[in-house]
Protein backbone atom coordinates (compact mmCIF):
# COMPACT_ATOMS: atom_id res chain seq x y z
CA UNK A 1 0.00 0.00 0.00
CA UNK A 2 1.25 3.45 -0.71
CA UNK A 3 1.92 6.25 1.93
CA UNK A 4 1.52 9.03 -0.99
CA UNK A 5 -1.66 11.12 -0.78
CA UNK A 6 -2.43 13.04 -4.06
CA UNK A 7 -4.57 15.94 -3.74
CA UNK A 8 -5.52 19.34 -5.29
CA UNK A 9 -5.57 17.87 -8.84
CA UNK A 10 -6.15 20.00 -11.44
CA UNK A 11 -6.17 18.86 -15.14
CA UNK A 12 -6.52 20.90 -17.91
CA UNK A 13 -7.41 19.36 -21.15
CA UNK A 14 -6.04 20.46 -24.80
CA UNK A 15 -7.32 20.11 -28.27
CA UNK A 16 -5.65 16.03 -28.79
CA UNK A 17 -2.79 16.16 -30.64
CA UNK A 18 -0.55 12.81 -31.13
CA UNK A 19 -1.76 11.76 -28.10
CA UNK A 20 -1.53 14.41 -25.72
CA UNK A 21 -4.68 15.20 -24.08
CA UNK A 22 -3.99 17.76 -21.75
CA UNK A 23 -2.05 18.23 -18.59
CA UNK A 24 -2.26 18.29 -14.68
CA UNK A 25 -0.86 19.52 -11.89
CA UNK A 26 -1.63 18.09 -7.82
CA UNK A 27 -0.06 17.80 -4.50
CA UNK A 28 1.97 15.34 -3.18
CA UNK A 29 1.11 14.59 1.05
CA UNK A 30 0.43 17.85 1.25
CA UNK A 31 3.97 19.16 1.02
CA UNK A 32 4.98 19.12 -3.13
CA UNK A 33 3.51 21.19 -5.55
CA UNK A 34 3.81 18.86 -9.10
CA UNK A 35 3.04 20.59 -12.20
CA UNK A 36 3.18 20.48 -16.35
CA UNK A 37 2.74 16.80 -15.99
CA UNK A 38 1.59 15.71 -19.46
CA UNK A 39 -1.15 13.19 -19.96
CA UNK A 40 -1.41 11.25 -23.46
CA UNK A 41 -3.56 8.71 -23.87
CA UNK A 42 -2.62 5.11 -23.66
CA UNK A 43 -4.02 1.08 -23.78
CA UNK A 44 -1.75 -0.42 -21.78
CA UNK A 45 -3.36 0.44 -18.26
CA UNK A 46 -6.76 0.06 -17.21
CA UNK A 47 -7.21 4.03 -16.86
CA UNK A 48 -6.33 5.06 -20.48
CA UNK A 49 -3.62 7.98 -20.28
CA UNK A 50 -0.34 7.41 -19.29
CA UNK A 51 1.79 10.50 -17.30
CA UNK A 52 4.62 12.12 -18.46
CA UNK A 53 6.93 14.29 -15.88
CA UNK A 54 8.54 17.41 -16.78
CA UNK A 55 12.29 17.17 -17.41
CA UNK A 56 14.89 19.24 -19.17
CA UNK A 57 17.16 18.82 -21.84
CA UNK A 58 20.92 18.19 -20.28
CA UNK A 59 23.73 20.14 -22.36
CA UNK A 60 25.09 16.56 -24.15
CA UNK A 61 20.77 16.78 -25.24
CA UNK A 62 19.74 13.71 -22.89
CA UNK A 63 16.48 14.65 -21.37
CA UNK A 64 16.31 14.63 -17.69
CA UNK A 65 13.34 14.18 -15.48
CA UNK A 66 12.89 16.98 -12.69
CA UNK A 67 10.28 14.80 -10.93
CA UNK A 68 9.25 11.34 -11.40
CA UNK A 69 7.20 8.59 -9.02
CA UNK A 70 10.58 6.04 -8.12
CA UNK A 71 8.02 3.39 -7.36
CA UNK A 72 5.26 1.52 -8.71
CA UNK A 73 2.99 2.26 -5.80
CA UNK A 74 3.62 5.96 -6.28
CA UNK A 75 2.93 5.86 -9.75
CA UNK A 76 -0.13 4.41 -9.51
CA UNK A 77 -1.29 6.42 -6.53
CA UNK A 78 -1.06 9.50 -8.77
CA UNK A 79 -2.37 7.66 -11.73
CA UNK A 80 -5.40 6.70 -9.97
CA UNK A 81 -5.99 10.00 -8.91
CA UNK A 82 -5.03 12.24 -12.18
CA UNK A 83 -7.45 9.29 -14.39
CA UNK A 84 -10.54 10.58 -11.84
CA UNK A 85 -10.25 14.03 -12.32
CA UNK A 86 -9.35 13.66 -15.79
CA UNK A 87 -12.66 11.33 -16.53
CA UNK A 88 -14.21 14.17 -14.48
CA UNK A 89 -13.13 17.10 -16.09
CA UNK A 90 -14.31 15.74 -19.97
CA UNK A 91 -17.09 14.16 -18.45
CA UNK A 92 -18.36 17.85 -17.85
CA UNK A 93 -16.87 19.07 -21.04
CA UNK A 94 -18.91 16.52 -23.05
CA UNK A 95 -21.99 17.25 -20.94
CA UNK A 96 -21.60 21.13 -21.83
CA UNK A 97 -21.02 20.28 -25.68
CA UNK A 98 -24.39 18.54 -25.46
CA UNK A 99 -26.18 20.66 -23.68
CA UNK A 100 -25.42 23.46 -26.52
CA UNK A 101 -25.59 21.45 -29.13
CA UNK A 102 -29.32 21.07 -27.75
CA UNK A 103 -29.83 24.14 -27.14
CA UNK A 104 -29.02 24.93 -31.04
CA UNK A 105 -31.68 22.41 -31.97
CA UNK A 106 -34.47 23.86 -29.81
CA UNK A 107 -33.45 27.79 -31.42
CA UNK A 108 -33.67 26.25 -34.71
CA UNK A 109 -37.33 24.65 -33.85
CA UNK A 110 -38.67 27.81 -32.90
CA UNK A 111 -37.49 29.32 -35.77
CA UNK A 112 -39.25 26.65 -38.27
CA UNK A 113 -42.46 27.24 -35.82
CA UNK A 114 -42.47 30.79 -36.08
Amino acid sequence: MSNIQVSEVTVIPVKPKKGLLGFCTFVLNDAFFIRDVAIYNTLSNEYGIRLVYPGRRSSSGDILNTVHPINRSADEAVLKEVAKEFERVITKIKRSETENFEGVLSNEEKEKRD
